[in-house]
């Protein structure tokens, strides 16, 4: 049986995670303990050689691959970006909701099809996205082990799908914490979700 082992990874913290910013694809750093979370990833990885890594443009995403795996070639692709909400980049929750009053009835409205007006993508279009990154690359890189640095979103929606659940039912599944790892196997029809680091 072919098996692929996919090891997903959220990017370290930043100073916007701190202050709980929307950060989207602005160019915001790691910060301090987010570049000791690298470091501390690297060592992890350290025995694990991978045939292929993938990695959001961010700087965030990128800084924390480069750390793990300062000797691989990097392959950036816009399907691992953070939700695509430029209006909200910068802004915390409180300013969203002041710059978009009617947010909540919106919502309310229209789950996770909502998006902003000035542009954007939903919630269930990023799922989307996400899904159909994590099934591509498993069918192209079969057999092989890849790593995939990317956003909390991301992995969320890849882990909601391989768990079986519902689009509509995405903010009900735990996030992923700054540099947490999900290790999930493929053996060419499912993949199954498994422990990292034991």
């Amino acid at each position: 049986m072919v098996k692929t082992t996919v090891y997903l990874v959220r990017h370290g913290e930043t100073a916007w995670n701190v202050s709980g910013r929307f950060q989207g694809m602005r160019r915001v750093p790691l910060n301090s303990l987010g570049k000791m979370q690298a470091v501390i990833l690297a060592k992890k990885f350290l025995k694990i050689s991978f045939d292929r890594v993938y990695a959001s443009p961010a700087l965030r995403t990128m800084q924390t691959a480069r750390c793990i795996v300062p000797r691989n070639v990097i392959f950036a692709d816009e399907e691992l970006c953070e939700l695509r909400r430029p209006i909200f980049e910068g802004r915390t929750h409180d300013q969203i909701v002041k710059l978009i009053p009617k947010i909540k009835q919106e919502w309310t409205a229209e789950g996770i099809d909502w998006k902003p007006k000035a542009g954007g993508e939903s919630l269930r279009e990023l799922q989307i996205r996400a899904i159909r990154f994590f099934t591509g690359v498993c069918k192209e890189n079969a057999a092989k082990r890849i790593l995939i640095v990317t956003h909390g979103s991301v992995i969320k929606s890849i882990l909601h799908f391989l768990h079986g659940g519902k689009p509509e039912d995405f903010l009900h599944r735990r996030g992923v914490e700054n540099a947490e790892v999900v290790c999930a196997v493929h053996d060419g029809k499912r993949a199954v979700v498994k422990t990292c680091f034991k």
